[in-house]
């Protein structure tokens, strides 16, 4: 009871966040990003790819905690990458399974919790969905977490799994480079 009360005491300091919804999966064209919906860790609830800002969007997907570690491999490269007018945005998308409200609400803010930079929250984006159709609907294994560069009108243009390396950075400037 004291850790009930403790953690909701808490969520009321910390700026309790909502528990956003499980999301549909929608594919549109193959070599598309799916439709999905989902709720950032500040709160805003987002269709995506169609309210995701940028011309081009860099998005993280993992699909256990221990992806973030990978992903984190990423994140200083690609903070150099975006760029001030905002045509590069970055986005993470943790992959979850679908769950009832009292899971959702309590995984979205604990994840509020032990992310306290506000940029990493705004751009960290939660979906609950059917993890397994996705992964086998995109061809992809729950075992790696993805990077997927997309284009404005949400076309994969580049798509690479595990952690950075020399040689996909390389490959992601000039890719970037030739779109912007």
């Amino acid at each position: 009871m004291k850790l009930l009360l403790l953690f909701m005491s808490s969520m009321i300091l910390l700026g309790f966040i909502g528990a956003g919804n499980n999301s549909e999966i929608i594919f549109q064209k193959e070599n598309y990003f799916p439709r999905l919906s989902g709720e950032n860790l500040n709160g805003k609830k987002y269709s995506i790819p169609d309210d995701l800002s940028g011309s081009i969007k860099i998005i993280a997907v993992g699909f256990d905690r221990n992806h973030q570690e990978i992903i984190n491999t990423w994140i200083p490269v690609l903070d150099n990458i975006l760029d001030k007018e905002n045509k590069i945005k970055l986005f993470e998308l943790p992959i979850i399974y679908e769950m009832k409200y009292p899971g959702r609400i309590w995984l979205n803010n604990a994840m509020r919790i032990g992310i306290p930079d506000l940029k990493s929250r705004e751009r960290t984006i939660t979906i609950y969905t059917n993890r397994d159709f996705l992964i086998k609907e995109l061809n992809l294994n729950i075992t790696e977490s993805y990077l997927f560069v997309i284009n404005n009108r949400g076309k994969i243009l580049w798509l690479t799994s595990g952690p950075a390396t020399e040689v996909k950075i390389d490959f992601l400037k000039k890719l970037i480079e030739k779109y912007i």
